[in-house]
C-alpha cells in the first residue's frame, strides 16, 4: 500500500519496521503504567510528539533520497 502511495520498496519496508518497533515499545510502556491515568495522559502527549518527529524525519529522508536519485 505504501508503494502505491509513491514510496519505494525500501522506503516502505523501513517505514513499516520503524512503526512496528515504535508500537511495540509503546505497548510495553503502557503496560508498566496501567491504572495510572495521569502518567498515561502525559505519555500520550509525549507519544504524539514522538510520532510527529518521526514522520518529519521520515519525510526529510524521503525527500533527500529522491533528490539524490
Amino acid at each position: 500500500m505504501l508503494e502505491d502511495r509513491g514510496l519505494s520498496k525500501r522506503e516502505s519496508i523501513r517505514t513499516v519496521e520503524t512503526s512496528r518497533d515504535h508500537d511495540v515499545e509503546r505497548l510495553f510502556r503502557q503496560r508498566e503504567m496501567a491504572g495510572d491515568m495521569q502518567r498515561m495522559a502525559e505519555d500520550n502527549k509525549q507519544w504524539i510528539k514522538e510520532l510527529e518527529d518521526m514522520f518529519n524525519e521520515d519525510l526529510k529522508e524521503v525527500v533527500a533520497d529522491r533528490e539524490r536519485s
